[in-house]
């Protein structure tokens, strides 16, 4: 059928490969929610780009499920379904379609989607985070009938607490790394997003200059802050393990379309994003800054290409 046409890109296949291993453990911890979130948004974004690209005869790219399974997982699991659904129409059609499709993006749409519902749907995005199924601290015991009614739920009650972001006392750092821990669906496990990273890296589908130097960055600008008043600012090994500043600078940084082509540009690009990062996160309202961080890279990115061109 001509509606099921796909154009198929390596890289991207690669990316969705990576992600397996995320999504099926937030699916365990975070419930089957997880599952319908990323299906329900997958098909509304292949919908957007097929209703954009049917007069051209041209085939909905493979990046498509990129966008949308990179979105699902930087949302809370407690979202409704209609701002969901609101956040991914906005990640393709104006975070990418209206420049031109694959391509031609300046920002990166599933960053672009979250940005908007983050802005727009504040407190429901913000205010109300789910204990996950499994707790690391107590022992993984659990009732295999109450553990298989809570992977199935799909509505969140009265189940909330902080993130570690907001409150990293709160929380242990084998629990950060683990990921048992309140967050966004993809943005829990430090480790499951370290090994993905790595395998994206291996794969030379993520640069590792824009990840080096924004790692960098980061760490250098949040001890500074730290050393200065560590009851005021947030220790730095905590910080990289709290919110979604991995699952951002493995999988966002590294976008080769919203980022810089040229490698000294990508250097100038990861310090930028990594000092943004800690400036929005300890000094802004907003307390997850990759994200605006990030946006703001894809806004300067040709603007360092241009810098570095030879005369």
């Amino acid at each position: 059928m001509e509606l099921l046409k796909i154009q198929k890109q390596k890289p991207m296949t690669i990316v969705l490969i990576s992600l397996i291993p995320i999504i099926l453990f937030s699916t365990l911890i975070f419930g089957i929610k997880v599952l319908i979130l990323l299906i329900i948004n997958s098909i509304v974004a292949y919908i957007c780009e097929y209703l954009f690209l049917y007069k051209k005869n041209e085939k909905v790219s493979e990046a498509v499920f990129v966008t949308s399974f990179l979105y699902t997982l930087t949302l809370p699991p407690t979202i409704p379904l209609y701002i969901s659904l609101i956040g991914i129409v906005f990640a393709i059609v104006i975070g990418k379609m209206v420049f031109g499709g694959f391509g031609r993006n300046i920002f990166n749409p599933a960053l672009t989607g979250r940005a908007f519902i983050y802005i727009n749907f504040g407190v429901l995005m913000t205010s109300k985070w789910v204990t996950p199924i499994i707790n690391l601290e107590s022992n993984f015991s659990i009732n295999i009938s109450d553990f298989i009614n809570k992977l199935i739920k799909i509505k969140y009650d009265s189940i909330t607490s902080a993130t570690p972001l907001v409150k990293p006392e709160n929380f242990n750092l084998l629990s950060l790394i683990t990921g048992f821990i309140p967050g966004s669906i993809g943005e829990t496990s430090a480790i499951i997003i370290i090994i993905c990273g790595i395998f994206l890296l291996i794969k030379k589908v993520a640069n590792i200059k824009s990840v080096f130097h924004t790692l960098l960055s980061f760490l250098i600008f949040q001890t500074i802050l730290y050393l200065i008043n560590k009851n005021d600012f947030m220790n730095p090994i905590y910080a990289i393990f709290s919110g979604g500043f991995l699952f951002g600078l493995f999988f966002m940084v590294t976008d080769p379309v919203s980022s810089p082509n040229k490698d000294k540009s990508k250097i100038l690009y990861g310090i930028i994003i990594g000092f943004l990062t800690v400036l929005i996160r300890e000094f802004a309202n907003w307390r997850e800054g990759m994200m605006f961080a990030i946006l703001f890279g894809n806004m300067i990115a040709p603007t360092l290409d241009i810098l570095f061109v030879k005369k």
